[in-house]
């Protein structure tokens, strides 16, 4: 039992991303459900920065989940076998940055998607109810066009700044993992 660290880990860590990515996922699905694109309740910052704060709680969670087994493990004299921690973990980290980004792009190909179905429901709504006026029926689908870009700026603008957030985290979440794996080792 003494050697292996990395069997058990390898194999927490990775059932742990899934899961965490998968509690994400179902996060910003619930999140999408409440978007709606209407010209009378535009609520793009407070979108912006739900999405935000979920996206960047759940990973610190990960992080602090899998920083405390790495405590838990070591403190039961598991070791990492043939590597450093620190290459150990550098793997880790980077497999972390790389799920985490490459879901952040699934999430907002998901939210185009919705903020599309989200707009074409507006413009529905705006014909069916203003058909009599094609002026003011006009001005409120221009009105209603203006506010599906300013989401799909926003969009962008959270992608960005999450996958930026997720490599750079990846990198201290590595950090985090080696320092716990040597103050369990003093410990003993």
């Amino acid at each position: 039992m003494k050697n292996n660290f990395n069997k058990y880990f390898s194999t927490y860590f990775i059932i742990k991303l899934i899961t965490y990515i998968i509690m994400q996922n179902i996060l910003f699905i619930m999140i999408l459900g409440k978007l709606s694109v209407d010209l009378d309740d535009d609520i793009t910052w407070v979108v912006v920065i739900v999405l935000l704060i979920v996206l960047i709680s759940v990973f610190f969670l990960f992080t602090y989940t899998s920083a405390k087994t790495v405590t838990k493990f070591r403190r039961n004299d598991l070791l990492i076998k043939k590597d450093t921690p620190h290459n150990y973990f550098k793997i880790k980290a980077i497999l972390t940055s790389v799920s985490f980004s490459l879901n952040d792009l699934f999430l907002h190909f998901k939210f185009r998607e919705h903020l599309l179905l989200a707009y074409n429901e507006g413009v529905r709504k705006i014909s069916m109810l203003n058909s009599s006026n094609s002026t003011y029926r006009n001005k409120l689908l221009n009105d209603l066009e203006m506010l599906k870009g300013k989401y799909y700026k926003c969009s962008v603008a959270i992608v960005i700044a999450i996958m930026l957030f997720h490599l750079v985290g990846g990198l201290f979440s590595a950090r985090t993992m080696v320092g716990k794996y040597y103050d369990a080792e003093r410990v003993h």
